[in-house]
């Protein structure tokens, strides 16, 4: 085995290990090899929440070089929307990820690659730092630092347009005084002094005779791609270029002032927000699922006007050295593209997501509430639908994020995905009767690694001290008819949740998870799926080996808890592994086990009687209770208490 497969190997196990044994590592990040090529993975990021990505599922694609980890892997974004959607300033729509470490950006000489990095720190630094709350400020020259001197700049600037102008008034206005013209009756008296005027609105200010003077002022001169090379030229002198030498309707467009950069800003989160749901959240579920595309997503993309960069990308590039292969004048147009398959939402890289596709569903499942008030939230900022995205001055034709504002329909599209993934539950259990009927190995092990020979679970052996705490009983509801539909009865004896009784629905997804029944006898059809689709969908692929699909749970009482949503959805994530072996560093065999049968009952048992985790966020998926539980206010925390206990009541009756 090479040095660089060793090490790919290494991290893979980084990968795992943090996913199943680190129950605050933050949102999930999942890596696995595409047909078992150690130098070619699939990689899922979850975006953070309390940003415009969060619980949205991005896929990324990494190309591993042979000189690894001498030299960076390849990464490109696959969650593009077809090409159509560029989601940050630093993830093209042609999927290309600018990164300094990834040697696709310039930046100083402690961001670039080091051989000690990772292919998890690669990606974390992605989700960290690429998915922020203000991806406006990713672009070059748009850094909140850089935009503070602009605007000084840019105000030193103004002051120095409105001495001129009180200059030439003053000196127009004695010249007046001392050799008076003979009146003719068309001069123009002023009651008060002449109106001030910013450096931009000097370039376009005409008096209403047409054939009046020009301003007096004069742009300075563009910045020339031939001076550009010898130095880089500062993020102020930038702006102030932009703003006195390009059209009228650039610089309507972005005035510099703080007021409108912030509400560009806003604008650009809010669209990116909006394509996270549709794209990497609804685009993608309702492909594993089967749904047909919406008519959003069946649409043909417009066609742009022009296939230019914009005035900011023109600029941006004759002023600071080339430092990518690829110059933007070169990124390829939608108007160039050929005409989208019938699944317009990327169908071929969502049918990647089946790799990872059991976890992308229990993540929908446990926030699916936080999508809905986003949706809800938004919906209540911007009532009218259809309003087209603000293209931001960084976006050109073919590398943009272009569209309209339909928080309506993505919320209907979301209750239409959790339907279907409770149907899809119904569709687990049926085939695990048939999987149980005839006997197979699956079944067998499943109820072997915690039943007796009669299907009962010694429930005090298996969770030790545990069940000092709480009470637990249960099993498979029927061992002989289903081995993978269990049911377990929780009865907290201690804690804020005594005297409850809590049942909970366990279904366990066979091996290889689901496989909905495509069809691709027809290519026209909505309901079916392209030949070429239906191939790259793995029916048991080499992702099992590291991603055992977690069950699916849901507690039949309610719970007022920060870790249990309103439907009952726990997030297991959110227990620690416990004395199961899970600690950093075991074997890959003990994390497997973590969707075990008595590892699951563990874990619900642990939530009656864990202090509930603030951190990080995504672990909160009941927003009621755990601003309730984790606020400073003591009234707050005696109402969470108060609240939980009146539902353990409520429980038993």
């Amino acid at each position: 085995m090479s040095s660089s497969a060793f090490r790919i190997q290494k991290d893979l196990r980084e990968i795992v290990t943090t996913h199943f044994a680190i129950s605050d590592s933050g949102p999930p990040i999942l890596a696995v090899p595409v047909d078992d090529k150690l130098n070619h993975l699939r990689a899922l990021i979850v975006g953070p929440k309390g940003t415009p990505y969060a619980h949205g599922f991005f896929l990324f694609d990494l190309t591993v070089p042979e000189a690894y980890p001498n030299e960076p892997p390849t990464v490109k974004i696959l969650t593009n929307d077809n090409g159509r959607c560029r989601f940050n300033p630093n993830l093209y729509a042609d999927g290309k990820v600018c990164l300094s470490i990834l040697g696709t950006w310039r930046g100083e000489s402690t961001e670039t690659w080091r051989a000690s990095y990772s292919l998890r720190y690669v990606l974390q630094c992605i989700q960290c730092t690429v998915m922020n709350d203000q991806p406006f400020y990713n672009e070059p020259g748009f850094a909140k630092e850089q935009l503070e001197a602009g605007l000084a700049a840019l105000e030193l600037a103004r002051e120095r347009d409105r001495a001129a102008v009180n200059r030439q008034t003053e000196s127009e206005s004695m010249k007046a005084v001392s050799d008076p013209p003979p009146d003719d009756g068309s001069s123009i008296a002023f009651d008060s002094e002449p109106p001030e005027h910013s450096a931009s609105e000097l370039i376009t200010v005409k008096t209403a005779d047409a054939s009046a003077a020009p301003a007096t002022t004069s742009p300075p001169p563009p910045v020339s791609a031939a001076s550009a090379s010898d130095s880089p030229v500062p993020a102020e002198t930038v702006m102030l270029s932009l703003l006195t030498q390009q059209p009228k309707s650039v610089v309507e467009k972005l005035r510099w002032n703080r007021s409108d950069i912030d509400t560009h800003a806003a604008a650009y989160a809010a669209k990116v927000s909006h394509e996270t749901i549709r794209v990497a959240v609804c685009d993608v579920l309702e492909i594993l699922l089967g749904l047909p595309p919406s008519p959003s997503q069946a649409a043909a993309p417009p066609t742009p006007a022009a296939t230019q960069p914009s005035p900011y990308e023109a600029a941006m590039a004759a002023a600071t050295p080339a430092c990518d292969s690829q110059p933007l004048s070169t990124v390829p147009s939608v108007a160039a593209k050929a005409p989208a398959p019938v699944y317009a939402c990327g169908t071929y890289h969502h049918s990647l997501a089946a790799y990872f596709s059991e976890d992308i569903k229990q993540y929908f499942l446990q926030h699916f509430h936080d999508y809905v008030a986003t949706c809800e939230l938004w919906q209540r900022k911007s009532p009218c639908s259809s309003v087209p995205f603000t293209i931001a001055p960084f976006e050109g034709a073919g590398n943009n994020c272009a569209g309209t504002f339909n928080w309506v329909e993505l919320r209907r599209r979301l209750f239409a995905i959790r339907d279907a993934l409770r149907e899809e539950e119904s569709m687990i259990r049926r085939s695990g009767e048939e999987l149980t009927a005839r006997g197979d190995v699956a079944a067998q092990e499943l109820l072997a690694s915690a039943c007796d020979a009669k299907g009962a679970v010694d429930w005090a052996s298996a969770l030790g001290d545990l069940t000092t705490s709480v009470s637990v009983s249960g099993g498979p509801v029927n061992a002989r008819l289903n081995a993978f539909a269990w049911q377990l009865t929780f009865i907290p004896s201690s804690g804020l949740y005594e005297g409850g009784a809590y049942s909970a629905d366990v279904t366990f997804v066979p091996p290889g998870g689901v496989r909905h029944n495509w069809t691709a006898s027809s290519a026209a059809d909505q309901h079916s799926m392209p030949v070429h689709l239906a191939r790259t969908m793995p029916a048991s692929s080499s992702s099992s080996s590291f991603y055992p699909p977690p069950p699916r749970v849901a507690f039949k009482q309610p719970l007022f808890h920060p870790h249990v949503n309103v439907d009952g959805v726990p997030c297991l994530s959110a227990v620690s592994s416990g004395p199961s072996g899970l600690e950093k560093g075991a074997t890959m065999d003990a994390m497997l086990r973590r969707y075990a049968p008595c590892e699951i009952a563990r874990q619900l048992a642990t939530l009656f009687v864990m202090k509930p985790k603030a951190q990080p966020p995504e672990l909160i998926i009941n927003e009621e209770a755990g601003k309730l539980c984790f606020s400073p206010d003591n009234d707050h925390q005696r109402s969470f208490k108060r609240r939980a206990r009146d539902m353990a009541e409520a429980s038993t009756m």
